[in-house]
């Protein structure tokens, strides 16, 4: 065997050793993933109009409760301007730091549970906030909503929740 079936050998034996640790570690998450269809599912059981539903990945790992709190808590400090740093600008940094944030503390690089949302308040009024889709001990996911400027989690009216106009994950 000359020096390129070597190299050759090492180089299979290397991306077999590696995809079969990356199995062992996906079927370490998996009880923590679910489907894009297990989303929507949820959302409809929720009463949340799943046509203006944004799911764009086909699985998602479903965070904590307490690890969605510790990451609002860690947001920067924001200060509300009207069309420049409003509700949506406060709702999507919000989601795009999620991901960050996940993709650094679990080494996981997939799609998260979280995501934004924008429900009619009134007449003409709009809101966006976010949600997050978290683990609570059974086989459907808890549905938490979170105001990204106060930092807290929020309860939406079953008024709000029919209203919604638009949900990303």
């Amino acid at each position: 065997m000359g020096i390129f079936g070597v190299f050759a050998l090492i180089a299979i034996l290397f991306f077999t050793f590696v995809s079969c640790d990356h199995k062992k570690e996906f079927e370490k998450i998996a009880p923590n993933v679910i489907t894009a269809e297990q989303v929507r599912e949820t959302f409809d059981r929720e009463g949340f109009a799943a046509d203006s539903s944004l799911i764009l990945d086909s699985r998602y790992y479903v965070v904590t409760e307490s690890w969605a709190d510790q990451l609002f808590s860690s947001l920067p400090r924001r200060t509300y301007s009207v069309d420049e740093n409003d509700c949506d600008d406060f709702a999507e940094i919000a989601r795009v730091e999620a991901k960050r944030a996940f993709n650094i503390d679990a080494k996981i690089k997939m799609p998260i549970t979280f995501g934004e949302v924008i429900y009619k308040r009134g007449p003409a009024s709009y809101h966006a906030i976010n949600i997050v889709l978290v683990q609570d001990g059974t086989n459907q996911p808890k549905v938490l909503f979170y105001e990204p400027q106060t930092k807290r989690p929020v309860k939406l009216t079953i008024e709000q929740r029919v209203n919604m106009l638009h949900i990303r994950m």
